[in-house]
């Protein structure tokens, strides 16, 4: 069971890296399955979730039911965890990861751009109203 761990903890890094180069904002964000903070090229499927604070020193990565954190080096299973649960959540998350995300990091970033976009022209209507000019 160690080696399926330590291969979801180099997971939940490669994650990391792909969420920090989209530049995915200091939140949740679910990346695949999941109810909220779901960015543009979301799919359905087994929760893929990153959480960012302190422009990404901070992360926590879920996996289905399994979280790893990197700001305390934290590792979250179920008791109910086999070595073969772990390597179907391995498995599941590292084939999204290879055969979604990563060939589609252009589309992703572009995703992310626009979402950004959208939240900047809320941001600023907001202050417009706030200082009365609308």
């Amino acid at each position: 069971m160690k080696k399926q761990i330590e291969n979801l903890i180099e997971l939940a890094k490669d994650y990391v890296v792909f969420g920090i180069e989209l530049g995915l904002p200091d939140t949740h964000n679910n990346i695949r399955g999941g109810h909220q903070s779901k960015p543009k090229f979301h799919q359905e499927g087994d929760l893929v979730s990153i959480y960012f604070a302190a422009k990404g020193e901070t992360w926590n990565v879920t996996f289905k039911n399994i979280e790893i954190t990197g700001y305390n080096q934290n590792v979250t299973i179920p008791f109910t965890s086999t070595p073969e649960s772990l390597k179907a959540v391995y498995d599941s998350a590292k084939e999204y990861l290879d055969s979604y995300l990563l060939p589609n990091i252009a589309k992703c970033k572009i995703a992310t751009l626009k979402e950004r976009h959208v939240k900047i022209k809320e941001l600023e209507r907001e202050l417009r109203k706030i200082k009365g000019l609308i």
